[in-house]
């Protein structure tokens, strides 16, 4: 019992110390101000709620922006597509105006190379009677160059004289010379015409003037090429004032003042 009592009052003794020194730090601890911990408590409390609610909000309003890019980036791809097409388009509409530039692509309308491509034709058919009555000088082709490099290429006519072998415009041939390729040409389309469409038939051709610009060789040629419309079939009809195609005609009109 003793020894209890001793160990009791010694533990008393040390409890009592640790009690006299907290005493003693704590005389010079100021004491907390718990009204105004309890204040920034609730307003700290007030500031989170705050903050999520502002964060939940930026969240709702991300997710709105992420579809809102979502939808951008997906008319972008239709503006995209629609410019690309409307790039092809123009392009193609540019070519077939005749106004594309650059590159090796000539300055011709859609129009005017499907009109070239009957031209040729008729130009075809035209050189054959043309080196005929020129006795093989000149044949007629389509110039491929445009005149000027802001005009449009395709169906400008020049003469190649076989002669020197070189191309020339067809208004630097002489008046006789021009009434030959004139009279080719008129052949030419009319040969191409009963070509293309079926069932049609020029059974007359008519001249007017122009046997006067030519040499009596030239003339010969050019009789000729009307003698063998005429044994085609074809009522040639001549209009001048040449005395000499009198011998050459055997049905003829004359009008005198």
């Amino acid at each position: 019992m003793d020894g209890r009592l001793a160990a009791f009052d010694a533990a008393l003794a040390e409890a009592q110390g640790r009690a006299n020194r907290a005493r003693e730090d704590a005389a010079n601890v100021e004491a907390p101000d718990m009204e105004a911990l309890v204040g920034a408590l609730a307003s700290a409390k007030e500031a989170h709620t705050t903050a999520h609610d502002a964060a939940t909000l930026t969240e709702a309003i991300a997710k709105d922006l992420e579809g809102e890019v979502t939808r951008a980036q997906a008319a972008q791809r239709v503006v995209d597509a629609a410019v690309e097409r409307q790039t092809r388009i123009l392009k193609l509409a540019n070519l077939a105006r005749g106004v594309q530039r650059g590159g090796d692509v000539p300055r011709i309308s859609f129009q005017s190379y499907v009109l070239a491509r009957v031209l040729d034709q008729v130009l075809d058919a035209a050189t054959q009677r043309l080196l005929k009555v020129s006795q093989g000088r000149y044949e007629v082709r389509r110039r491929l160059e445009a005149r000027s490099r802001v005009g449009q290429a395709g169906l400008d006519i020049e003469i190649l004289d076989r002669y020197t072998g070189q191309a020339r415009d067809a208004r630097t041939l002489s008046g006789g010379e021009s009434f030959q390729a004139s009279l080719s040409l008129a052949f030419g389309l009319s040969d191409v015409v009963q070509q293309h469409v079926g069932g049609v038939h020029l059974d007359c051709i008519f001249v007017d003037e122009g046997f006067g610009s030519l040499d009596p060789e030239a003339l010969e040629h050019a009789l000729q090429m009307l003698k063998e419309l005429q044994v085609n079939g074809r009522l040639v009809g001549i209009i001048s004032h040449v005395g000499d195609l009198r011998q050459h005609i055997d049905a003829r009109l004359t009008l005198t003042k």
